[in-house]
């Protein structure tokens, strides 16, 4: 299960403790490993998602936008 989430170089890193899940750039990859591992009941967010221009985003909510768009496409699909 996923349990953290933080943006490095343009994307997000999944993981659950120190185990890295997946990563992607895509929503479409993303929302792909969030049906694969499932969100666990609390899932932390990084403040690299909160400030992702310093984490290889255009602008500080980028990885935060990318980050909604992907658990609404996950939501969307296993509909």
């Amino acid at each position: 299960m996923i349990n953290h989430v933080t943006a490095v170089n343009g994307g997000l890193i999944l993981s659950y403790g120190l185990d890295q899940l997946g990563s992607g750039k895509s929503a479409k990859r993303i929302a792909s490993l969030i049906r694969k591992f499932g969100l666990a009941e609390k899932v932390s967010l990084s403040g690299a998602l909160y400030f992702s221009s310093h984490h290889g985003f255009n602008e500080d909510d980028s990885a935060m936008k990318l980050w909604n768009k992907s658990l609404k496409l996950a939501e969307d699909i296993t509909k």
